[in-house]
C-alpha cells in the first residue's frame, strides 16, 4: 500500500508537520486529526512551490479540491489568489471556528 502523503522537501528536516505549540494544538491531536483524513483517501502534497513549475490551474485541472496553506502567525494575501473566490486566509478562520466553539 502506498502512503497517500507525498513529501516533495528542499532539505531532510523539511516535514509535513512541524512542531506547532501544544496549547493551540496538542500534538496527539493534529496526528488524530491527519490519520482520519487520510482514511477519507485524501492525498496530502507537502512542501510544493506553487508558482513555479507547479501551477495553480494544474492543481485545478487534477482535483476537484486543492487546501493550501503556509505556516504563518498572521493573516496575509498572495498575489497568486488575487482573482482566486473561496480563499479564506487560515488564521481567521481558525479564529472563527475557536469563537464558534467548532460549530461553523
Amino acid at each position: 500500500m502506498t502512503s497517500p502523503f507525498t513529501k516533495n522537501s528542499r532539505s531532510p528536516a523539511d516535514g509535513c508537520v512541524t512542531a506547532s505549540r501544544a496549547f493551540r494544538l496538542p500534538q496527539s491531536v493534529l496526528d488524530q486529526e491527519i490519520a482520519r483524513i487520510v482514511e477519507m483517501g485524501v492525498n496530502i502534497k507537502c512542501n510544493c512551490e506553487v508558482g513555479g513549475s507547479l501551477s495553480l490551474a494544474q492543481l485545478k485541472a487534477e482535483y476537484r479540491a486543492v487546501l493550501m496553506t503556509v505556516g504563518m502567525s498572521c493573516g496575509s494575501d498572495l498575489p497568486l489568489f488575487e482573482q482566486a473566490s473561496h480563499v479564506e486566509i487560515a488564521v481567521d478562520f481558525l479564529q472563527r471556528a475557536r469563537q464558534a466553539d467548532g460549530d461553523i
